[in-house]
């Protein structure tokens, strides 16, 4: 980062050489965490190569604006159509490396919105355009991001698990490693929690090494996830909270609020009502409206809390526009997570039969995403629950 500010400070303000330096250079920062830095480093791209009658770089430049300003409160359904128009332009001055990044980031914003199948031809385009351009560093996002999406998204846990371990084989020992050891997630969805947390203690590891410390902060999130399947609650809550406050330093709203959802379930399955509440009116105003893991997990939280107080109207109808969301997404534990959520008001609101029917919803999501850990768990219950209406 440091050699990149040089040489953009060095080189004639119009040369190609330059611009080009600054989209890595807003990209290396982003990667840093420096949210503002980059946006600014991005603006000042496209001011430079407007004057320099350089289109390429104008596009590229804002494709990486769009990506900063989606973690800091703008949302990604608007800037997706807006990326897709500027990857028409880079494809008529076939710029690969225009293309990779612009891929890279419609990918993104394909699996944010929950379409995590769609957004893998994204990323595999992605990464062909970077080959072609010869740049390494273009390689590694759409790479990583692939493995990663997958793994909350639509991917079975046996296939996911292949697929990181091909990841790892090829990419040991490279800053691609970081995010193939988020295996973790399909070891935690398979019951394998003492692995799980090994595996995630060395991805956030090698984030940090590897010098992003973004990812290295939002790691918290699954991190976080992965201690609250294995029922160790009060580790879950500690990491939510650490990677909460390191995201709200760089400024970060879109995995700030998806970390903080994880501490407000954290809280909540400890018992402690009043705080789950109030953490999850925390999530509902940072999350960005079409963020569907956030906007599911609040509406989640404050409506178990509901049901707790036996306030079941307004906990069922929080609940059912959660489960109405999920569904909509290919997110199958998110979807099976808040059907088991629907089921547990309805039980509380001593709706045996619906609770049954929304627990067999949950199970079949987690079915299709082979989460063997999960699957048993809610098989239990449904067996618990079939003894208490006997």
């Amino acid at each position: 980062m440091n050699l990149l500010t040089r040489a953009t400070g060095l080189l004639p303000e119009s040369a190609e050489i330059r611009l080009t330096h600054l989209i890595h250079l807003g990209y290396a920062l982003f990667d840093a965490g420096q949210l503002e830095s980059a946006a600014a480093t991005f603006e000042r791209a496209i001011a430079d190569a407007e004057r320099a009658d350089v289109a390429a770089i104008v596009s590229r430049g804002s494709i990486g604006t769009m990506f900063v300003d989606s973690l800091v409160g703008v949302g990604f359904d608007t800037p997706l159509a807006s990326v897709k128009a500027k990857l028409a332009q880079l494809e008529e001055s076939a710029d690969d490396a225009g293309l990779a990044e612009g891929l890279f980031v419609a990918g993104m914003f394909m699996s944010w919105l929950g379409k995590s199948q769609e957004a893998n031809a994204a990323f595999d385009d992605a990464v062909m355009h970077a080959e072609r351009a010869g740049d390494r560093r273009l390689q590694v996002w759409p790479t990583g991001a692939k493995i990663l999406m997958n793994s909350w998204c639509y991917l079975p846990v046996d296939e996911g698990l292949r697929s990181s371990d091909e990841l790892l084989d090829h990419h040991r020992a490279t800053s691609i490693e970081p995010f193939a050891r988020t295996r973790a997630l399909y070891l935690s969805l398979d019951g394998k929690h003492d692995e799980a947390r090994a595996e995630m203690e060395r991805a956030r590891e090698l984030y940090l090494e590897y010098g992003n410390e973004l990812l290295g902060a939002a790691s918290a999130l699954g991190y976080a996830y992965i201690e609250t399947n294995a029922g160790r609650l009060e580790a879950a809550e500690s990491i939510a909270r650490a990677g909460a406050e390191r995201l709200k330093q760089f400024g970060d709203q879109g995995f700030y609020s998806t970390t903080i959802g994880m501490l407000a379930e954290a809280v909540y399955r400890q018992g402690r009502y009043d705080d789950a509440e109030q953490w999850a009116h925390a999530v509902a105003e940072a999350a960005m409206e079409n963020d569907y893991e956030p906007q599911i997990r609040w509406r989640c939280v404050r409506g178990k809390v509901l049901a707790r107080r036996r306030q079941f109207d307004e906990a069922k109808s929080l609940v059912r526009e959660a489960a109405e969301t999920a569904s909509a997404t290919d997110a199958h534990v998110v979807i099976g997570d808040t059907f088991s959520d629907l089921a547990e008001v309805l039980e509380l609101a001593g709706e045996m039969p619906e609770a049954r029917a929304a627990l067999e919803q949950a199970l079949e999501a987690y079915e299709r995403k082979g989460a063997r850990w999960l699957i048993d768990v809610t098989r239990r219950r449904l067996d618990e629950l079939a003894g208490s209406t006997e």
